[in-house]
């Protein structure tokens, strides 16, 4: 049954991600500003990470990337 619930999982996560990419795309600055570019990506990465901790925290279906990082974490205790 886990197998079967990381297939809405993963359609909701790429949905998602699109709308997101369509939401957020004036953001995107010209080339010259590397700062500007670098302080985005962190702040992306950092949210990121804040959503994959609390999905794999509350034991949800997981997509299949985090799925892999709590089976490595899960087989090495």
């Amino acid at each position: 049954m886990g197998l079967f619930s990381q297939i809405p999982a993963t359609l909701l996560f790429s949905v998602s991600i699109d709308v997101n990419m369509f939401i957020l795309q004036s953001l995107i600055p010209d080339l010259h500003f590397y700062l500007y570019r670098f302080a985005l990506l962190i702040i992306g990465s950092l949210i990121l990470s804040f959503g994959v901790a609390l999905e794999v925290k509350a034991d949800v279906a997981l997509v299949a990337g985090e799925a892999f990082v709590k089976a490595d974490c899960v087989s090495r205790l």
